[in-house]
């Protein structure tokens, strides 16, 4: 009971701060939404927002990443005595989610700034070859990681809406794990990918639906007649 409190304060602090993250990284591109689309355009806004953009990455890999360890933790455990080992699965590939988007955040954090700050001191012919490394950066970041490579264990964890109804407090569970994946998804999620996962809980979620009325109307069908 109380890993589950944790879990569920550590959610709602989730999307706080995931919404303070899509914020900052607004700030940084002076709250236009192409520096969202096309980060590269953050080249050139001036050394003093390069800090925002620190402080945006830093956020994003707390509120889209490390606090939802304790939910992927906990859903598991209480899938697990209905889903069986399987669900271990589910658990490594949330925790797997949550390590690969956060590296990439923190990467971000700590390289990004320093290249902004670079690009803005550097002479003309320098400027080149700092843009050059500022859009490999991002690339990796945006395209590499949380466009691609995070998105294969979340579709993975997803999946565990197959045994979704198993669970007796189930519904409490998927809805504080959807939560966290939305908050500021028309700020941060423009750009970045974020709209494949709650694609896939939407899938998942007509699935299990489904599959819930199937196994009712059989019940029905074969309860005797009055």
């Amino acid at each position: 009971m109380l890993f589950r409190r944790i879990a569920g304060v550590s959610a709602l602090v989730a999307v706080v701060v995931g919404g303070l993250s899509g914020v900052l990284f607004l700030a940084a591109g002076g709250f236009r939404l192409d520096s969202l689309l096309d980060p590269v355009r953050l080249l050139g806004v001036g050394s003093s927002r390069a800090q925002l953009l620190r402080w945006g990455a830093l956020t994003d890999m707390l509120g889209y990443y490390l606090l939802l360890v304790p939910l992927f933790v906990c859903v598991g455990s209480e899938l697990r005595p209905r889903g069986g080992p399987i669900v271990d699965l589910f658990t490594v590939a949330g925790v797997l989610y949550a390590g690969i988007g956060a590296t990439a955040a923190v990467v971000l954090a700590e390289a990004g700034p320093v290249l902004l700050r670079a690009y803005d001191q550097a002479d003309p012919a320098a400027r080149g070859g700092i843009a050059l490394a500022f859009q490999v950066l991002t690339n990796a970041v945006y395209k590499g990681a949380w466009q691609t490579l995070e998105v294969l264990p979340l579709a993975v964890w997803a999946s565990a809406a197959a045994v979704r109804g198993g669970c007796p407090c189930s519904g409490h569970l998927w809805t504080a794990c959807r939560i966290p994946l939305w908050p500021a998804s028309d700020v941060t999620a423009i750009g970045t990918g974020r709209r494949v996962g709650d694609r896939w809980w939407g899938a998942a979620s007509a699935g299990a639906r489904e599959r819930s009325g199937r196994s009712g109307g059989r019940g029905d069908r074969s309860s005797p007649a009055g």
